[in-house]
Order: structure tokens, then sequence, then C-alpha cells
């Protein structure tokens, strides 16, 4: 299953970085990521490992991730390790004052859950989930960017 989501934020491409390369604080604009700590000594840059507990509806995972690209103010990608497999990329780019972010999700479920029949119908819910996310994230740099200017 691969999916693909995007949005523009109206602030600068370091206000976003520092967000989204702020790895355990994801649980505050991902709706699906419910707690998130640290599996390694470091937080951040290339070999940094969460564990994520996720969920949507119903189902529960715990997700173990390892970052395996790192390029600041530009892109994190992660590899999911748990039963789980697959990558995730966060990749931003810059446009004067506003950020485009685009969060793309390659993701293989094991036979046990389904396999690609599980992913083909996960995929329409998970895309709506990331996309959400993204919105999130957009609000609150966007509502932290307009406070910080009044005061």
């Amino acid at each position: 299953m691969r999916t693909r989501v995007a949005v523009d934020i109206h602030c600068h491409i370091g206000e976003v970085w520092e967000r989204v390369s702020d790895l355990t604080s994801h649980v505050t604009w991902m709706q699906d990521a419910k707690e998130i700590r640290l599996r390694s000594l470091q937080h951040e840059g290339m070999g940094t490992e969460i564990e994520c507990l996720t969920q949507v509806g119903p189902f529960r995972t715990r997700d173990v991730l390892r970052v395996t690209d790192w390029k600041p103010r530009s892109r994190i990608t992660m590899e999911h390790l748990g039963s789980i497999k697959g990558t995730g990329t966060i990749a931003l780019e810059a446009y004067g004052s506003t950020t485009h972010v685009v969060w793309t999700e390659e993701i293989l479920f094991p036979w046990w859950i389904g396999g690609s029949f599980t992913g083909a119908a996960a995929k329409l819910i998970l895309h709506e989930v990331w996309a959400s996310n993204l919105h999130r994230l957009k609000r609150i740099c966007e509502e932290k960017r307009s406070s910080s200017v009044v005061q």
C-alpha cells in the first residue's frame, strides 16, 4: 500500500522542521499516534529509534521505527520494523515563507492480517488519517506563528 498526502503551511521551513524533527512530540499532531517513546539514546538523526503505540479505530499496534534518512530542514525517512513493514517519509520544501510538506508512506501488511487485501482496504482510511494529521500540524505551526507575531 502506497499513499501520499501534502499540505502548504504558512510558516518558514525552520518552524515546521522544529515540529517535524521532534519525534516524540508527534503525538500532538498525529491523531493515530497515542504514545511515542525513544528506544535509542539519541533523539534525532540517522539511527534514532522510536516505539509508537498507534491506533486507528479499534485497531492498535506497537510500531517500531528507525530513522534511515535525516536531512535537516528537508526530509526524514523512517523504516517500520515491527510486524507492519515499510517506510514513511516527511519531506519539506520552502517557498518563501510557506513550507510545502509531503508525507509518503509505503506499507506492507503481513499475511496473517490480510496482506495486500488489508492494505487495499486500509489505504483510504489511512490516507484520510494522515491528511488530517498534516492539517493538524499546519494548524499548530500557524497558530504558534501568529501568537509569536502578536507578542
